[in-house]
């Protein structure tokens, strides 16, 4: 890794004097004493001289110039960096499967039934295909005030901005003197992303910034402020630190994490929603407070897990041992009330305590505040085993829980919805020779739960199929998992079309080839089938067989080196009956093409 390093203090000097050279040495000479051992623990025996610039002693500047002074490595940097550049192209071709397969359901209908509609533009001249190229520069800056605390962030520059996004011919703002058909043709030059001026999003994100604080010799590690979020294989929880991973999961938290007898024990808060905040002097450059409490989101959990430092791991494994990690997830949110969309109507109105009405039982008679009464409890457990050249991972998941709304009603009443949701995966690999040398034999599974509304509710603004309804009747149980779309599976179906792995199921062979530390070769197949029929457009299980191959080149993958990494994929989908139109359309194959291009630091 590429490092960038300052010293809280000049490097540490030893002076070693003529006279205490020609002491006589122990027979054995001791061993070197740790870096946080105080400087009584040496062997008897032994003497210490306290380095230059430790509390009570003086350098002199002449010191300085002598020869005999020794430089030692400062044991801390002040500041480190770290991140990557990419550069992705992608050519994607029939992402409706060329007959406009839809994979969600609009209940504009008013009872009538529900239509299946795409995620991309469903004409027939286009056939929801695409062909674009973005770039990211991520930051990870880290300040080490001490050896003990540390200051952490993350900050993602031109993120997944495309190429030729921002030109200045865009009409953008309240300009009226541009014209309303810009002549893109004639333009000379990108801009900088601004939201809502000429993108959705500004140049420069700020995801994570957190304080890291040490005590107890290490063995205890506290965090506190908006920290990535990821557990296990990532299947439920998916930081999206992985080089071709767009989203990832950040959360505000406090956590504190002991090690005690083998295990790492971590009770954890997290701040999931706040609501409205209120300025009361009209200076919004000051400390906002919250409008409101009832409206609050908070969560506590508990994880235990055994972890085990991966080059003890290859040590361990080398040696013929068995190695095994796991952990443990359980969480708990809750929330009394919320301000519901007579408020949000106007989001840029003020926090106004009179307009706040505590509801009746039914909901009757509120203005802004509508009764949630919301529990939820996520469970999760994972376990990797390592034993000689088999690797085994799998991480089971689980959230149940009930909410109050008026989203599932007819007459705007609140209504109560259940939450039911079960997921899990696997993935199992062979190395027949050394590790990153010749073949790799995988085998990976998975399955996320669904229900039999139609659609498959992938990535909706609550996360599952939510209000889906079948002429009078609505959707109140909220049984669609959804993993993490960090989380990938294939290229195309689960990615693509439907978002990620919900309300489906998937096993998936796999073969890499490491020809060198530089070159990989890698053939994936993907079967995917639905768990109800009328989740599909066709009415039928089998969703797509799906290939996949890809070639790496450059240095190993991410958190192993720095350096340029390349890669070319391509895959194609074959969709069958769940992909076929109400009006019995067939289905086409999708295909896609893409390159990557990769600086670590």
């Amino acid at each position: 890794m590429l490092r960038f390093g300052l010293s809280f203090s000049c490097a540490t000097l030893v002076l070693a004097t003529s006279a205490r050279a020609q002491e006589a040495l122990p027979a054995d000479p001791p061993p070197v004493a740790e870096d946080n051992k105080p400087l009584d623990s040496a062997p008897a025996g032994t003497s210490i001289m306290p380095p230059p610039g430790a509390p009570g002693t003086d350098i002199k500047l002449d010191d300085w110039d002598r020869d005999d002074w020794t430089l030692v490595k400062p044991s801390i940097q002040l500041f480190e960096l770290h991140g990557y550049f990419r550069v992705r192209g992608d050519l994607l071709r029939r992402l409706d499967f060329g007959n406009q397969a839809g994979t969600e359901v609009n209940d504009s209908t008013n009872g009538a039934g529900t239509d299946f509609v795409s995620r991309y533009p469903n004409s027939s001249s286009d056939n929801a295909s695409f062909t674009q190229t973005n770039l990211r520069m991520r930051l990870e800056p880290t300040i080490n005030v001490s050896e003990k605390v540390s200051l952490v962030s993350m900050i993602d520059v031109l993120d997944n901005v495309g190429f030729g996004s921002n030109p200045a011919t865009l009409p953008f703002g309240s300009d009226s003197s541009r014209s309303s058909t810009p002549n893109n043709f004639l333009n000379d030059r990108q801009l900088s992303p601004v939201t809502d001026l000429n993108a959705l999003t500004d140049s420069i994100r700020v995801k994570r910034l957190y304080a890291r604080i040490t005590a107890l010799n290490e063995q205890l590690e506290v965090k506190v402020g908006r920290m990535p979020n990821h557990w296990g294989m990532g299947v439920m929880f998916n930081s999206g630190d992985c080089l071709d991973c767009d989203f990832g999961m950040n959360v505000d938290r406090v956590q504190a994490t002991l090690r005690l007898g083998g295990l790492l024990i971590t009770p954890l808060m997290d701040w999931v929603s706040s609501g409205p905040v209120y300025q009361p002097f009209y200076r919004y450059d000051g400390q906002p407070l919250d409008a409101v409490t009832y409206d609050d989101v908070p969560e506590y959990g508990v994880r235990i897990q055994h972890l085990t430092h991966p080059d003890d791991i290859r040590e361990q494994v080398a040696q013929g041992n068995t190695v095994f990690d796991y952990g443990v997830h359980n969480s708990f949110r809750r929330q009394s009330a919320d301000l519901n969309d007579s408020y949000y109507a106007d989001p840029a109105a003020e926090y106004d305590p009179a307009r706040v009405v505590t509801p009746d039982d039914d909901g009757a008679g509120s203005t802004s505040r509508e009764t949630r009464t919301a529990i939820l409890y996520t469970g999760n457990a994972y376990m990797k085993l390592y034993n000689g050249p088999v690797e085994f991972s799998a991480e089971a998941g689980v959230r149940a829980g009930r909410l109050r709304d008026t989203t599932t009603s007819i007459d705007q009443s609140l209504q109560t919805t259940t939450i039911m949701q079960l997921g899990g995966a696997f993935e199992l690999k062979f190395w027949p020779d050394d590790r990153r040398r010749g073949p790799l034999l995988m085998l990976r599974g998975g399955a996320a739960s669904g229900d039999s509304f139609r659609g498959w509710g992938a990535l909706d603004r609550a996360g599952t199929q939510r209000g889906a309804r079948e002429g009078n009747s609505f959707d109140r149980s909220l049984t669609n998992l959804n993993f993490s779309p960090d989380y990938h599976v294939d290229l195309l179906t689960f990615r693509r079309v439907i978002g990620t792995v919900t309300d489906a199921w998937y096993a998936s062979p796999e073969v890499r080839y490491f020809f060198n530390d530089q070159v990989e070769g890698r053939l994936r197949g993907v079967y995917s089938q639905t768990f109800f029929r009328n989740t599909t457009p066709g009415g039928a299980l089998p969703m797509a067989l799906e290939f996949n191959g890809e070639l790496h080149l450059g240095s190993p993958p991410e958190g192993e080196t720095s350096g340029l990494r390349g890669a070319l994929m391509g895959g194609i989908a074959f969709p069958f009956g769940a992909f076929r139109t109400e009006d019995d359309v067939g289905p086409k194959f999708a295909w896609t093409l893409q390159y990557r291009l990769y600086v670590t630091f």
